[in-house]
């Protein structure tokens, strides 16, 4: 018949033999209360690496900002050059000139210049 098997108690391999007060004793001195060098250190980078993030993300709205201002300012100085080239194409056509100067009372030519030259001795 099935029978249990009656063990002898050994220790095992990874026991130290002792109380649940003595484990955590020496959990306790394993996690005491000073923390390692490695910790601070980390702690000090993650502190330096969010104040570099927070100073790009700051950065980079300035530049956002700065970029769409110079964007509108853009378009209203083109908007600007082109009313005045249109004004000043308008102002040094032929006929506007004509009419301007007949107010003043100057006349347009209607003979060509005559061309003046000097007679060289060869």
């Amino acid at each position: 018949m099935n029978q249990f098997k009656q063990h002898s108690k050994k220790e095992q391999p990874g026991s130290s033999g002792g109380s649940f007060a003595t484990h955590m004793r020496k959990a306790m001195e394993f996690t005491s209360h000073r923390p390692s060098k490695n910790a601070v250190f980390l702690s000090i980078t993650l502190c330096i690496l969010g104040i570099i993030y927070i100073m790009n993300a700051y950065k980079a709205e300035k530049k956002a900002i700065e970029i769409n201002k110079l964007t509108v300012e853009n378009k209203e100085l083109r908007a600007e050059y082109l009313l005045l080239k249109s004004k000043m194409m308008y102002y040094s056509s032929q006929g506007n000139l004509a009419r301007k100067l007949q107010e003043r009372g100057i006349k347009e030519a209607m003979n060509p210049p005559t061309k003046i030259t000097k007679k060289t001795e060869e």
